[in-house]
Order: C-alpha cells, then structure tokens, then sequence
C-alpha cells in the first residue's frame, strides 16, 4: 500500500507521520484534503495556502490553493492557481490556469486560462447555454474569457500570493 503523504512541509518544519500531517491540515482549515483519495502527496503550507508540490489526487474537492504539479484524476477544483501536472476529468469553477496537460473535464466561465495543454474532450462552459468544444488537439495559451471587475482583482490577488510561494 502507497503512502498518503511523504512529506508536508509547515511553519519551518517537515513531517512524514500521518496523523501529524492530518492534523495540521485540519488546525489550518484544510481537512478536506483528507476526503481526497490521494498517494505519495508533498505538501506545503505557506502563508495559508495549501501547495501540491507532487503526488496523486484523486476522488475529490480542491478548496483553495496551489498545485504545482502532480496527477489529478476526477476531481471538483473550487479555486486556486494551476502551475502544472496532469488533469484527468476535471471540473474547475475559478482560479487560474497556467500550465499543465488536461485530459478531459470542464473549464467553468470564472477561470482565467493563460496556458496548458487542452486535448478535445475538454469543454469550456462559457455560461448559460454556451458551451464550447474543445476542437483542437492541443491548446495553448488559450484566449481568456471575459470577467468582471471584481473576479478579475480576485484572480490578481491569486497571483500575486502564487508568484510569491514561488
């Protein structure tokens, strides 16, 4: 059997032991990534983000914050910013998107895509009765949608907080 986690490095300090890791994530309000099936996971908190450095997620709903790369299957990403790994079947609501390959599921209309790799089977739910297709093979860089002032200065927000965990 697979470990859950490796490693979660918090407050200055790494930890291997899982009950030590589950109750950080749960002292921080992230006890959500304990409903996630996941193996192998490295871990950070930083500044109240939780940061997938690698491992697999799968069967389950991202909250809030990074991932900097890993394997996602099947899961509900509420929000945060996508740096890189690969994306099975994933539905994402808000955040932004700048890298990774994405093997099917759905781009909600409050996400900003400012790159990645899109094969077909992904759908860009623009709202209401539009949705589009994705035709291409691969798409990068793809065109991102139109938002409102207030998403756009949260986005900017996520940023920032992103480029400075970087």
């Amino acid at each position: 059997m697979k470990p859950r986690y490796i490693e979660l490095k918090y407050d200055g300090k790494a930890y291997n032991k899982r009950y030590e890791i589950d109750d950080i994530l749960i002292k921080n309000k992230m006890g959500w990534l304990i409903d996630c099936e996941v193996e192998n996971l490295r871990i950070e908190i930083f500044r109240e983000t939780l940061i997938i450095n690698a491992g697999i997620i799968f069967n389950g709903v991202f909250v809030y914050g990074v991932i900097r790369s890993g394997e996602i299957r099947n899961m509900r990403f509420i929000n945060g910013v996508i740096h890189n790994g690969v994306f099975k079947n994933i539905t994402i609501e808000r955040g932004i998107v700048f890298g990774g390959t994405f093997l099917g599921g759905i781009v909600k209309k409050d996400v900003q895509v400012r790159g990645g790799d899109f094969e077909p089977r992904v759908v860009f739910d623009k709202g209401g009765d539009e949705v589009v297709m994705n035709t291409n093979p691969i798409v990068v860089a793809q065109e991102t949608p139109i938002i409102t002032t207030d998403q756009k200065n949260e986005s900017l927000k996520y940023a920032k907080r992103f480029r400075e965990l970087l």
